[in-house]
């Protein structure tokens, strides 16, 4: 950008001196032609070309390297962008292949852990199993005895009515304060 400035400046600063070329040399003519005794309204074409023609030439070279130092930062623009779209893919992809890499190297590590935990988890549910059947038949000989010993001790939804000879009934009236 710096170079971009510094090349629209001198191509500023160089039109401005052409133009105040054109005008002091229109003036020195005027002023040759009135020393002469000469009045000049107008200066033609001709003349004033042969003598700026030398400045023509410096602006035109002066535009010249203006636009080549526009072109020089475009391309630099560009080239800088393409080199860090390019550092970018690179990382892009070191990146990736370093978690390929990473995940290849734990894949043995995983499948083994996986048959590792059907293992257990099929070990358990041998243990369990086993229990429950030994659980089922301990308690099928405690029930075989118990129907043996106390032929019918069953639950009751209901408590037991107990003997009315020893005090389990009682009557009376329940009093109850009135609110009103």
């Amino acid at each position: 950008m710096h170079l971009y400035c510094q090349a629209n400046v001198g191509m500023l600063l160089a039109h401005v001196e052409n133009e105040e070329q054109y005008t002091q040399i229109e003036k020195e003519k005027k002023e040759h032609a009135r020393q002469h005794g000469m009045i000049r309204t107008e200066i033609s074409g001709a003349e004033i070309a042969e003598e700026m023609e030398k400045e023509r030439r410096f602006f035109q070279l002066q535009m010249c390297e203006f636009l080549l130092k526009v072109n020089e930062i475009k391309i630099k623009k560009g080239v800088d962008l393409l080199q860090n779209l390019i550092k970018y893919f690179h990382a892009q992809c070191n990146f990736f292949q370093d978690g390929l890499k990473a995940v290849d190297n734990l894949k043995p590590s995983i499948e083994k852990l996986a048959t590792d935990l059907h293992t257990v988890q099929d070990e358990e549910r041998k243990q369990l199993t086993q229990l429950r059947d030994v659980l089922k038949t301990v308690l099928q000989v405690e029930q075989k005895e118990d129907s043996q010993v106390r032929p019918s001790t069953t639950y009751s939804l209901h408590q037991p009515q107990g003997n009315k000879e020893h005090g389990t009934e009682r009557s009376g009236f329940l009093y109850k304060k009135s609110d009103g």
